[in-house]
């Protein structure tokens, strides 16, 4: 036998198996097959697009000090970023009269799919028209307070002219100019 004919009959041979399996598996149970499809689409992830609300930003709250006084009536600046918005968004606030300022939970709602949640949050304070950072977290459970360790903080004091500290969690990061009760 010479070598084409036997290509050719190997060809012959791989299409008839390929051809026996598609009409076999067509031949299956229609359900039997969408519900085995829907368990491999959900076990890949592939079919998980319900759309989940996530908290990119959980609330932030307390005093800003700068060599000792607090920094009174100044322009806060928070900017978020995420899955969602992978440039930074920038919203304003303000502290008051005693240097006191209160950030509010920033949520967002939308489908992830196979991708992990994401969130990075920095927070910078105006003086002399110069923006100081003060505050940098990350979050990868989307979870109220969880770029926190899990709880809210308390008695925050940040000091502009102090050295940031860093701390590494499980799931979150933060660099930050303050220090907080139960630290």
């Amino acid at each position: 036998m010479n070598s084409k004919y036997l290509i050719k009959k190997k060809i012959t041979s791989v299409i008839a198996l390929f051809l026996i399996l598609a009409t076999s598996n067509g031949c299956s149970d229609e359900n039997t097959s969408l519900i085995q499809n829907h368990k491999e689409n959900n076990m890949f992830g592939f079919g998980n697009k319900s759309e989940e609300t996530f908290v990119t930003s959980s609330p932030l709250e307390g005093k800003i000090l700068n060599k000792g006084t607090p920094v009174a009536n100044a322009r806060i600046v928070r900017k978020v970023r995420s899955n969602k918005h992978q440039d930074w968004v920038v919203e304003e606030f303000s502290t008051d009269e005693n240097g006191f300022f209160s950030l509010p939970v920033r949520e967002e709602t939308y489908a992830l799919g196979l991708t992990q949640f994401v969130s990075a949050t920095q927070v910078d304070i105006e003086i002399n028209g110069e923006l100081i950072n003060f505050w940098y977290s990350n979050n990868s459970l989307g979870r109220l307070y969880s770029e926190f360790g899990g709880e809210a903080l308390r008695d925050l004091i940040c000091e502009l002219t102090q050295e940031e500290i860093i701390i590494n969690g499980d799931s979150y990061g933060i660099l930050a100019k303050c220090h907080w009760s139960g630290m």
